[in-house]
C-alpha cells in the first residue's frame, strides 16, 4: 500500500503538577494535561472526568479527554467528547480537525471531509487539514479533488516534500507519469533520505519504459530499505528489459520472498521457478 503522510497536531502541555488540599476543576484539568503529555492516558482521562464532574461546562476538559481516548484508539468515545466540545466551541478549527481524524480512523471518510471543510473555512491556511483532506479524497477515488488539495498544500509549503510525494502518487495512478516523476524528483531534492519516493520514482520510470533511468532510484530505495518488495520487483523488470535475465530473476526472487505478488508471478513466468522455503 502507498504510504500517505498522516499528520497530527502538537499540543502544548503543562509541567508537573501536584494537587492542593481541595482540588478545583482547574487543578484536575492541569493534572490531566500533565498526564496526557506523559502519555498516561487512563490517568489523564480520570483527571478530566473529575474536572467535568466539578464543572460540566468545562469545554477544554471534554476536548482533551477526547484526545486521550483518541490516543487509546477508543474512537467512538473520543467522538462523543469532540461532539460535546464543538457544540460549545463551534468555531474552533482544531476541534473540527481532530474530530475529522477520529472519523478517518473509523473509516467514515465523508464525515471526515465535512469536518475538514469546516476547519478550512475557519482557517484556509491550515495545511495539515489540506493534506489530510487530499488523502481522503484519494481514498474515495476523487483524484481531481485530491490534486487540488495537494497543490494548495504545496503552495503554502513549497519546501515540504510531503505534498510533492502525495501529488506524485495521484499523477502516477492517473498514468501521468511525467508529472509524477517531476514531483518525485522534487520530493527527493527536498528530502534525500525519503525511501518510499525512490521506489515510487523508479516504478513510474519503469512504467514509462525508461528502464536504465529507473535503476539508480530503485537501487537507492533498496539501500535505504532492503525489505522493499516493490523495489525488487521493479528492478527485476528493469533488468529483464535491458538484457540481464539473471539479475532480473535474482530480484524477482528477492521480491517474491517478501510476498510481493507481481514478483512471485514473474519469478515463475520469466524464470520458470516457484519460491520454496528452502530457496528463501
Amino acid at each position: 500500500m502507498k504510504r500517505f503522510f498522516i499528520l497530527t497536531n502538537v499540543f502544548a502541555l503543562s509541567a508537573a503538577f501536584s494537587f492542593a488540599d481541595n482540588p478545583t476543576a482547574d487543578d484536575y484539568f492541569e493534572s490531566g494535561m500533565d498526564k496526557l503529555s506523559a502519555k498516561h492516558y487512563d490517568d489523564a482521562i480520570a483527571d478530566f472526568d473529575s474536572a467535568i464532574a466539578l464543572d460540566q461546562d468545562y469545554a477544554a476538559a471534554y476536548y482533551k479527554r477526547g484526545l486521550a481516548y483518541f490516543f487509546e484508539n477508543d474512537y467512538a468515545t473520543a467522538l462523543r467528547d469532540f461532539d460535546h466540545y464543538l457544540t460549545m466551541n463551534p468555531r474552533d478549527e482544531n476541534g473540527f480537525y481532530d474530530r475529522a481524524s477520529c472519523f478517518q480512523k473509523m473509516e467514515m471518510r465523508q464525515a471526515a471531509i465535512n469536518d475538514l471543510n469546516k476547519c478550512l473555512t475557519l482557517k484556509p491556511r491550515f495545511v495539515n487539514a489540506l493534506i489530510k483532506r487530499g488523502n481522503l479524497y484519494f481514498e474515495l477515488n476523487m483524484p481531481d479533488s485530491a490534486l487540488l488539495d495537494y497543490s494548495a498544500y504545496i503552495g503554502f509549503r513549497p519546501t515540504s516534500e510531503k505534498g510533492y510525494y502525495n501529488r506524485g502518487i495521484v499523477y502516477k495512478q492517473q498514468k501521468q507519469f511525467e508529472l509524477a516523476v517531476a514531483d518525485y524528483k522534487k520530493a527527493i531534492e527536498l528530502s534525500p533520505n525519503f525511501q518510499e519516493v525512490y521506489t515510487a520514482a523508479g516504478s513510474a520510470l519503469v512504467a514509462m519504459g525508461r528502464y536504465t533511468e529507473s535503476m539508480p532510484y530503485i537501487t537507492k530505495a533498496l539501500e535505504l530499505n532492503q525489505r522493499d518488495g516493490d523495489a525488487y520487483y521493479n528492478l527485476g523488470v528493469a533488468y529483464s528489459n535491458t538484457g540481464k535475465p539473471d539479475l532480473a530473476c535474482e530480484n524477482f526472487k528477492q521480491g517474491a520472498a517478501l510476498n510481493q505478488q507481481d514478483a512471485v508471478k514473474e519469478y515463475f513466468n520469466a524464470c520458470g521457478k516457484v519460491l520454496t522455503k528452502s530457496s528463501n
